[in-house]
């Protein structure tokens, strides 16, 4: 016991904390429309304002030496775009290796290229789904209830993982460094 509390007080306390419901909302105020999508067995949804938009590409060109999330690039609207393996990341599952070897048959891939102002890359998805409007049963999470916290930010009350778009945007495993043999951190 601390501070007085029985566990069962405890856990009764922290059960209604993170059962109440709570809204995405933006620097106005108002509430953000949410994009839905699925890869794998999971959904997944972001807000629309990252969204920059939904295209097909050819599968990617796999780069060496980079992080598994990373699939490699691709061309779109003749510019080099990245891929990136969206559960690998979060560390959810390694789906890599599939798309990888489609790549190798010329396979086109389903993306949703995600930015600011500008296409930054792409995140492989299976569907786009819907756009979520009434935000009313968005549950924030924490961080001990979701591992990936500092991405996922909450979930939808069917479990759909909401990915922080600005986190996700200045993760620094987005960037390729170079590393050089005398730069020891």
């Amino acid at each position: 016991m601390s501070g007085g509390q029985s566990d069962r007080e405890l856990l009764a306390r922290r059960a209604q904390l993170l059962a109440r419901a709570r809204t995405t909302v933006g620097a106005s105020g108002a509430a953000q429309p949410l994009t839905r999508f699925r890869r794998g067995d999971a959904s997944y949804a972001i807000e629309r304002r990252f969204v920059v938009e939904l295209a097909t590409v050819l599968a990617p060109t796999p780069l060496p030496l980079t992080p598994p999330h990373w699939l490699g690039v691709t061309s779109l609207h003749g510019d080099m775009l990245a891929l990136i393996e969206l559960p690998t990341l979060l560390a959810e599952t390694s789906s890599a290796s599939s798309t990888v070897a489609a790549s190798a048959r010329g396979a086109r891939l389903l993306i949703m290229v995600l930015g600011r102002e500008r296409r930054e890359f792409g995140v492989v998805i299976d569907a786009a789904l819907d756009i979520a409007t009434s935000l009313g049963d968005v549950a924030r999470a924490t961080s001990e209830l979701l591992p990936t916290g500092r991405l996922v930010s909450g979930a939808l009350a069917d479990g759909t993982r909401i990915i922080d778009g600005d986190a996700l945007l200045d993760d620094a495993r987005m960037f390729l460094v170079e590393q050089s043999p005398n730069n020891h951190a």
